[in-house]
């Protein structure tokens, strides 16, 4: 049971860090076009 939690946790990790590093460079993308990135704006806290 220990092993499917810490195998579905690493999946979870791997999924939220690939998805970051998509709206990163999503943003980073659309930072380089003349509009503003709403995510840029809402990730400054």
């Amino acid at each position: 049971m220990k092993k499917t939690l810490s195998f579905m946790s690493c999946i979870a990790a791997f999924l939220v860090m690939t998805a970051q590093t998509t709206v990163g460079t999503t943003c980073l993308f659309l930072y380089n076009q003349p509009k503003v990135p709403q995510c840029l704006l809402k990730d400054d806290k």
